[in-house]
């Protein structure tokens, strides 16, 4: 069995869900697929959808140093063009992975698991604070192949893992990582 679903309600649809609820608006295909009568599998895919708040994403953020966007979050929100991530939901766990995020400044690549009972989860993933520029860096063979080999990662960025409860997310960064993101 296939189940589509499509809005440009994106955000609306996700807290309604109980699956996310800093965002608004945006365009929404959920595709989910039932696998042996006891997990779901699917793909998740966002355009133009606007985050406000978010503790997860803000200590991430923090990370870089970037004021302008920590502040942007927090006030009038950030614009997602792309969201896009697999998941499979199996009795309580939601497990993401391949997930992709990004604005015109920055990505962030993330896979890992989510307790949907208790709303904890146990994330990694990488920042890359300059996604729009290396993305254009990319197009050079040579130097391509130096950069983070994931979609979401590139010449600078930060491998992290965020794990805890959805209220208060505790964050461990390997700073090793900033210039090796993809190794």
């Amino acid at each position: 069995k296939v189940f589509k679903l499509s809005s440009d309600l994106a955000g609306e649809v996700l807290s309604s869900g109980g699956f996310y609820s800093s965002g608004y608006g945006g365009s929404l295909l959920l595709i989910i697929k039932e696998e042996n009568r006891k997990e779901l599998i699917g793909e998740l895919l966002i355009t133009d959808m606007k985050v406000i708040g978010a503790p997860f994403l803000a200590k991430i953020i923090s990370l870089s140093s970037i004021g302008g966007i920590l502040d942007a979050l927090k006030s009038e929100g950030l614009m997602f063009k792309n969201i896009q991530s697999e998941f499979k939901i199996d009795k309580n766990y939601l497990n993401l992975k391949n997930g992709l995020a990004s604005t015109h400044s920055f990505g962030i690549s993330l896979s890992g698991q989510r307790n949907l009972d208790d709303q904890s989860f146990d994330y990694e993933g990488v920042f890359s604070p300059l996604y729009s520029l290396d993305n254009i860096v990319k197009q050079i063979p040579f130097i391509k192949n130096m950069m983070g080999q994931n979609e979401g990662e590139g010449l600078i960025g930060l491998k992290f893992h965020v794990y805890g409860p959805r209220s208060n997310p505790q964050l461990k960064i390997d700073p090793f990582s900033l210039l090796t993101p993809g190794i």
